[in-house]
């Protein structure tokens, strides 16, 4: 098997050293870091109960990574993972009531109680997060009186580790076939090739930057110096944020979106990046002040092997 970038106790104890430094250097963020921290040991603890499973990502034929991608399709929209919802939906409601009691109260114990009561289908919600049709997730929320957002968000940290070994098998492959390997590096597109998501952040190495999914963990590069999300060439350089020399802002003069980019050493560990991306909150909030945005996420394509149950479906039962 392709090996893993980090294990897990390794991951948590790196998480756990990151979010101490974030509590000292901006204690205004506590709050936030105290329920990134459980909502994070929760998931790692939905990896490791897959880990420990006979669950497996689908093996994609080479062929088929190929065709997708050269169609400007992210493969999880096209190749249907089975997923293992006695694994995940006791996450789901866990996740649930970290949210309801960090904060999100009542609106997140109504998600919890709807899919108790099972009128809404737990597998088609799931299905619709991991391939990121957030319309179906909105209008089924909204057709149980829940909160968009929220639902969208809980489905979204299930079932993000299937996502995660999903890609890592794809691309982290020791013997990756050279066609796919191909593929891989002329994808040259904003969203990610996996998910279809928009980058959380950006990596900079030596002057390189490598777009990274905090959904997946996936990293990929635009062929051309553009805009990632309008591919207009008018991207600007902010200078970096005090007192974070290695954090710069890049922003489009054309659509107005923007890409906080961080200086690496090395790749970021899938479990940190949701991480790095609350410790860099100062410069959203100066994107927010200057009218920059992230635009909404595009809606996958409905592919042919998206059949009932999956994208495209109805989440309500």
């Amino acid at each position: 098997m392709p090996r893993k970038d980090l294990n897990l106790e390794d991951s948590l104890q790196r998480a756990e050293a990151r979010w101490c430094q974030i509590e000292a250097d901006t204690p205004e963020l506590a709050a936030a870091v105290t329920l990134q921290r459980s909502l994070v040991r929760r998931i790692a603890g939905l990896t490791e109960a897959l880990e420990q499973s006979n669950w497996t990502p689908p093996d994609v034929e080479a062929t088929a990574i190929v065709t997708t991608l050269s169609s400007s399709r992210a493969l999880l929209h096209e190749h249907r993972v089975d997923l293992p919802i006695e694994i995940l939906e006791p996450g789901l409601h866990d996740l649930c009531n970290i949210l309801a009691n960090g904060g999100a109260g009542d609106a997140a114990r109504h998600v919890d109680h709807v899919i108790q009561e099972q009128r809404l289908s737990t597998t088609s919600l799931l299905n619709a997060s991991l391939t990121r049709r957030q319309n179906d997730i909105r209008t089924g929320a909204i057709h149980l009186g829940l909160a968009p957002d929220l639902l969208w968000l809980v489905a979204e940290l299930t079932v993000g580790p299937i996502a995660h070994e999903f890609q890592r098998v794809i691309l982290t492959n020791d013997g990756m076939d050279s066609k796919v390997c191909k593929a891989i590096n002329a994808w040259d597109h904003g969203t990610c090739l996996i998910c279809g998501s928009w980058p959380a952040l950006g990596e900079c190495r030596e002057g390189d930057i490598t777009l990274r999914c905090s959904f997946c963990g996936a990293g990929w590069k635009l062929q051309e110096h553009a805009c990632p999300y309008c591919f207009s060439p008018e991207i600007q350089h902010e200078l970096p944020t005090p007192g974070q020399p290695s954090l710069q802002l890049l922003f489009c003069e054309a659509c107005r979106g923007y890409l906080k980019v961080v200086e690496v050493n090395e790749a970021i560990p899938s479990i940190l990046l949701p991480i790095e991306d609350l410790a860099t909150t100062a410069s959203d909030v100066r994107a927010m002040e200057r009218n920059l945005v992230r635009p909404p996420l595009p809606e996958a394509p409905l592919g042919e092997s998206n059949d009932a149950g999956c994208a495209g479906s109805p989440i309500t039962n």
